[in-house]
């Protein structure tokens, strides 16, 4: 099994946008996807179309045996697995509990997923013991920056709470830079990814995720941009990213699978 944890110390910089639509793109390219949303604001499950009125999900379940009955299976192949909305007492109840098994995201995946099966996780940001449960479960990170000062000032605390919780992610380079909504028309936006560029080599992915308006237009319409907008850059590029994390051998896929022979 692979665990794809996506983070950022940034809020707002669209790691949902990535973990749904890069969990679809590797669906459809014949992987078995789970997205697994780890963030209260329970939005993961918009992208994918679930009923916004539906309140349940895995931080309703009394124990994390009952987390697998939540999925919910969706035309692009992904099982999306809601965070579920929940009363602040209950909030605060559910995520002490985390806090008193810091384990308790990894211990389930490992129990309930097949080998040949990739788990998303979508977090809040910064070191919420969400993204901190998930950062612990991680098998790969994806690390999704803008390309502006702030995102640029957040990667050394990231990479210190990653040292903290999970530092064979560093030691087996396992963990990327995403550079997203870039406008490459903007002088500071190409200014930046330079910056981090030369900063961090090859940390950073060699593809980026441009700015484009069919991102939001695909969340209003609670769609992913594969069934709104197919035809957009961000579309063409998500499809590109999920080729190139398992072309280039960032995620390992079972002994003796290629990328060409999943596709196929």
């Amino acid at each position: 099994m692979m665990k794809l944890a996506i983070v950022s110390y940034k809020g707002g910089v669209g790691k949902t946008t990535v973990a749904s639509n890069l969990a679809a793109h590797l669906a459809t390219a014949g992987l078995d996807v789970h997205a697994i949303d780890m963030d209260d604001q329970n939005a993961l499950r918009l992208h994918f179309g679930v009923d916004p009125h539906k309140t349940s999900g895995i931080s309703h379940c009394a124990s994390t045996k009952e987390w697998r009955d939540e999925g919910i299976s969706d035309d692009s192949g992904v099982s999306v697995y809601p965070h579920g909305m929940m009363e602040f007492p209950v909030r605060v109840n559910f995520k002490e509990s985390l806090r008193k098994q810091p384990s308790l995201l990894k211990g389930w995946l490992d129990k309930n997923f097949n080998q040949d099966a990739l788990v998303v996780i979508d977090t809040p940001p910064g070191s919420d013991v969400y993204s901190t449960q998930a950062i612990v479960a991680a098998d790969y990170l994806l690390v999704i920056l803008n390309p502006d000062g702030a995102s640029f000032a957040t990667i050394g605390t990231m990479e210190g709470l990653i040292q903290e919780l999970n530092p064979n992610l560093l030691v087996a380079k396992k963990v990327l830079f995403l550079v997203v909504n870039y406008n490459e028309t903007r002088e500071l936006d190409r200014g930046v990814l330079s910056v981090m560029r030369d900063a961090y080599g090859d940390k950073v992915a060699p593809i980026i995720i441009h700015y484009d308006a069919s991102v939001r237009e695909a969340l209003a319409h609670q769609k992913l941009l594969q069934d709104y907008d197919s035809d957009s850059q961000a579309h063409a590029e998500f499809s590109e990213l999920a080729g190139w994390l398992i072309s280039s051998g960032f995620l390992s896929l079972n002994a003796g699978q290629e990328w060409g022979e999943i596709r196929t």
